[in-house]
């Protein structure tokens, strides 16, 4: 029992970037894409939840995916997911904290109820964690699904990445 700790993680992403964003005369954007035109607020952000105890923070990635890039032109997820990692990384540089990459839910439902496909499912899913692992993150964590297929298809597909994966 003695080798047992508390791992504080840090809060959401999505909403103090856009309180952040408005405060400085930003456009309220998908929070994604601050990580390539507004890295300054991804970085304090990171550095406000680690001055206040963090032991880990998350990528700003929660729902950044094909469906969501494609509406937006010119961003790419693995340059995005690779951006926002880099930005996490660097935040607990020297810290001896760490960084996860923070992965939610498509929004789109899974045959039968929807539309998508098992295999567009899991292409979805690589395509993040591909380029996850190829940018030194080693954790993701899956959150607010509220599919268990669609959470089931995502942690497989990042344990193939060798990723390690909380839900």
């Amino acid at each position: 029992m003695e080798n047992r700790k508390i791992v504080l993680l840090d809060g959401s992403c999505g909403s103090a970037l856009w309180e952040m964003a408005e405060a400085n005369g930003i456009p309220k954007d998908p929070v994604w894409k601050y990580n390539i035109t507004h890295p300054e607020l991804v970085r304090a952000l990171h550095r406000s939840y680690l001055e206040a105890g963090s032991d880990m923070i998350q990528t700003n990635t929660f729902s950044l995916n094909r469906l969501s890039a494609e509406r937006e032109e010119g961003f790419s997820v693995p340059d995005t997911i690779r951006a926002a990692a880099e930005l996490a990384l660097d935040a607990v540089k020297g810290t001896g904290k760490k960084a996860y990459l923070s992965v939610g839910p498509l929004t789109v439902l899974l045959e039968p109820y929807g539309k998508l496909g098992t295999t567009e499912c899991e292409e979805i899913y690589e395509e993040i964690f591909s380029a996850a692992r190829t940018s030194g993150i080693e954790t993701a964590a899956l959150e607010t699904f509220m599919d268990v297929r669609m959470m089931e298809i995502a942690a497989k597909t990042a344990l193939r990445n060798g990723l390690n994966v909380f839900c």
